[in-house]
């Protein structure tokens, strides 16, 4: 149940200054019966003070806040506000100007801020103040959190222009990785197709230089015969005696070209035995160049995939942030 109001009790023996018409008074109490609500509608205590002095002003109502708690365990209607505790309620009375946010000390003796407005009477003088007193400290601590949250949301927006930034530079590392990695690949594409074409060439040129060196070791072996055939026409020769020296001569002849022969054939034999090698030499090169070219077009095939995951988390945390 809402504590009733405490109601103006003093206002009927007001000394001095506080000496108000019968109108103000009507008005004066009608404004006391709304300070429940208006405690509630502020979440705070709510008073009326009215001036004895220059120096000195009196509680003559209190409106506690059902909402929220009191800020006062007994009521201070009655009590007095001087210009030391309360500055703002004396320094309105005196000018007639509202002043707001003023730091000042309960009757308990409690840190509060004030919002204080004038209240006028029929004649246009200043005849008491409307005051709305919250916890210094708690104004503190909704302050500082407040604070705390703008720099919050400050921080955000700089992370979120900062993920902006950098997302768009990863979206174009990205797009540039991608164009990459289509031109390494359609390159990669056309190396192994070169590398079958040269495959099958060198396979054939293989193929022929063995029948060349199988051609060679029948030129020997003929040679080889040929050697032989001069041998013993030289001796065929020699038992002619001199009848048969010319054709002891073109045995001779025959000798040396078959010998010539069957060397040559024997370096061209080494030539493409060599030559064979390289071939297949070449070939087993090729084979690890392609090997280690596919690897690096798994390789970067992986940074394009990681990169374009690394995009869809940027814009994650982006669409974060903004819901932040």
């Amino acid at each position: 149940m809402r504590e009733e109001t405490q109601r103006p009790r003093l206002l009927q023996s007001l000394p001095g200054s506080t000496e108000i018409s019968e109108e103000d008074r009507r008005r004066l109490e009608a404004l006391v019966d709304w300070l429940p609500l208006i405690a509630d509608a502020v979440q705070a205590d709510i008073f009326i003070d009215m001036p004895l002095d220059a120096e000195t002003a009196l509680v003559v109502a209190h409106g506690r806040p059902s909402v929220t708690r009191s800020l006062y365990r007994e009521s201070p209607v009655g009590q007095t506000a001087r210009m030391e505790q309360e500055p703002a309620v004396i320094e309105v009375h005196r000018t007639g100007r509202p002043a707001y946010g003023i730091e000042a000390v309960s009757q308990e003796g409690t840190r509060v801020r004030q919002d204080v407005v004038p209240l006028t009477g029929g004649d246009g003088r200043t005849i008491g103040s409307l005051i709305v007193e919250r916890d210094m400290e708690k104004v503190l601590r909704e302050a500082e959190a407040r604070r705390a949250a703008e720099e919050s949301r400050a921080h955000l927006q700089r992370v979120l222009v900062q993920v902006q930034s950098i997302g768009g530079r990863v979206a174009e590392v990205s797009a540039a990785l991608a164009s990459a990695t289509a031109d390494l690949s359609r390159a990669h594409d056309a190396f192994i197709g070169r590398y079958k074409q040269l495959e099958a060439s060198s396979e054939d040129v293989q193929h022929r230089l063995r029948g060349v060196q199988e051609l060679t070791q029948f030129v020997q072996k003929v040679a080889n015969q040929t050697k032989i055939l001069g041998l013993n026409a030289g001796l065929e020769a020699a038992r002619a005696g001199s009848s048969g020296l010319g054709f002891r001569v073109i045995a001779d002849e025959i000798r040396r070209l078959s010998e010539q022969v069957h060397e040559s054939a024997g370096h061209i034999r080494d030539e493409l035995h060599s030559l064979v090698g390289a071939v297949s030499q070449s070939i087993g090169d090729m084979s690890v160049v392609l090997e280690a070219a596919a690897g690096q077009d798994r390789r970067i095939r992986e940074v394009a995939g990681m990169t374009d995951a690394l995009v869809q988390s940027m814009e994650s945390l982006r669409e974060s942030l903004r819901m932040e």
